[in-house]
């Protein structure tokens, strides 16, 4: 039998509304092939946006492509027994006294021509948000554009596979439908649309109205982090005492902590793991442990070795195996991202770390590089071949935030390249493999 810590997680559990019932086989009819008709989807637990979030499944239109009104993904904060507007509401949007889904970010499947919402007269797909299907007004995200890319009608007879991807390292929402890359949006979701709150409800909504369709959505696979998921905890050193949860995207305030002499314990509690190999600060191979506690910076019978902290970004990995010595069965890698700061008098606040997204990898004729936390400069990318002779050298001036370039790499031989980005005091390395 395979061991435990490798056994895949069960599809969450889901909350139909309205017209929506589950359909066997992980599929969930939103709406039969009737009038006025609106139905959602959503999992009953709220995940966390400063993870990354992986959807694949399928979603069916119906047949006649005279009939309406279409399927919405949603991401959104007002619970799992949400529903909005029938009709052109497309059970998301506010429509007939419905007043929507809200807050929330939303990417519509749009099999309907409404020409008053600036609809255009093919099936679209767009980003929305704010409980509005109008694509006049601020709140369409991002215009929309047709589904597929070689044809305009999406009510076909034919499931389409569906994968929805989201990087919070770049603050990146991907949506590819039938394998094609359809949208990507970029923004800062968690303090934009929700208010600063990192948990949100996910699902599906649909609807009918003077015109009908069967539409339903299947679900393959979903790869996320739930509420209540603690993977680490931080440990006062001194006292061996549990200070609390520690998750990705937590700023902590040194000076509220009665010392910076601290530990970090992974929270490996599943059958099967008899050791965890820790990465720290982009050492991949920092420690293992084979005992629990599982500490980070190791421990004597349950007392806590320190590590003196101070301001910064820091990067902790934990990765846990079925035999001693990080041998064996690998399991799940898990990492969390945070950082530290100083309000005491005469302290100074760190900058946050630069954090670097390639893809694809491996890349044939180019590939893309994404970054968050940029400062304002002098931007430099550098490439090395497995040997350490620089390939490739880019420079610009950039502003603070988000920066993205595409790479062309059709002139270099197959093979492993470092690239290396430097910016001001910032630097951070990845790995490109080109075949």
């Amino acid at each position: 039998m395979m061991p435990a810590l490798l056994a895949q997680s069960a599809l969450p559990q889901f909350q139909v509304n309205g017209s929506a019932f589950a359909d066997g086989a992980n599929c969930y009819t939103l709406t039969t092939d009737n009038y006025w008709l609106g139905g959602s989807v959503w999992a009953k637990d709220r995940i966390n946006l400063l993870q990354p979030f992986e959807f694949q499944g399928s979603l069916y239109f119906g047949c006649n492509d005279y009939g309406a009104d279409g399927i919405v993904f949603v991401l959104q904060g007002a619970g799992n027994t949400a529903l909005g507007g029938y009709g052109e509401g497309l059970g998301y949007g506010a429509y007939f006294g419905n007043p929507g889904i809200n807050p929330s970010l939303a990417v519509e499947f749009d099999t309907w021509y409404n020409s008053n919402h600036s609809d255009p007269t093919y099936d679209h797909i767009a980003v929305i948000t704010s409980s509005s299907v109008s694509h006049n007004v601020p709140s369409n995200l991002l215009d929309p554009v047709p589904m597929f890319q070689n044809k305009l009608n999406g009510e076909d007879c034919i499931p389409h596979d569906l994968q929805i991807k989201w990087n919070p390292k770049v603050n990146k929402l991907r949506v590819y439908l039938d394998g094609d890359l359809r949208l990507t949006y970029t923004g800062d979701m968690i303090n934009t649309i929700f208010g600063g709150e990192r948990f949100v409800y996910w699902g599906f909504t649909g609807s009918t109205g003077a015109s009908k369709n069967l539409q339903q959505v299947c679900i393959d696979d979903v790869a996320y982090t739930e509420e209540g998921d603690n993977t680490f905890t931080l440990i006062n050193a001194l006292t061996d005492l549990d200070i609390g949860p520690l998750q990705s995207g937590d700023v902590i305030d040194l000076a509220t902590l009665s010392t910076n002499k601290l530990a970090i314990r992974a929270n490996m509690d599943m059958p099967g793991v008899e050791s965890v190999r820790f990465g720290f600060q982009g050492i991949a191979k920092y420690k293992v442990e084979n005992f629990p506690p599982y500490a980070l910076h190791g421990d004597k019978n349950g007392d806590y070795n320190y590590f003196t902290y101070y301001p910064g970004a820091y990067t902790v990995s934990a990765t846990p195996y079925d035999r001693n010595n990080a041998k064996g069965i690998k399991g799940e890698t898990k990492t969390v991202h945070f950082m530290f700061v100083d309000s005491s008098p005469g302290a100074k606040l760190a900058s946050a770390s630069l954090i670097m997204d390639l893809y694809p990898n491996p890349a044939q004729d180019k590939f893309n590089i994404d970054l968050n936390n940029v400062r304002a400069g002098e931007l430099q990318i550098l490439m090395y071949n497995a040997n350490g002779v620089l390939v490739s050298r880019h420079t610009e001036d950039v502003n603070t935030g988000i920066f993205s370039r595409t790479m062309n790499i059709q002139d270099l031989p197959a093979g492993l390249y470092i690239v290396k980005v430097r910016n001001g005091e910032n630097d951070t390395t990845g790995k490109i493999v080109k075949f």
